[in-house]
């Protein structure tokens, strides 16, 4: 009966790992640059990050 549980976490593991390569980031993306979509929002984070530094930088 154990053996149900391990056959299932071998499957979902699986799964998971052919769900990530096809959607996930990196080189899975079919028919897309991968290389600029991981840093797409790096500059809006800057941002963030830079206003919110300036915003506490006056206490």
């Amino acid at each position: 009966m154990w053996w149900f549980v391990a056959v299932g976490a071998v499957v979902a593991f699986l799964v998971f790992c052919a769900l990530y390569a096809e959607f996930g980031p990196g080189v899975g993306k079919k028919g897309r640059d991968s290389k600029g979509d991981t840093n797409a929002n790096y500059g809006v984070i800057t941002a963030i990050s830079n206003g919110r530094r300036n915003q506490t930088s006056g206490m």
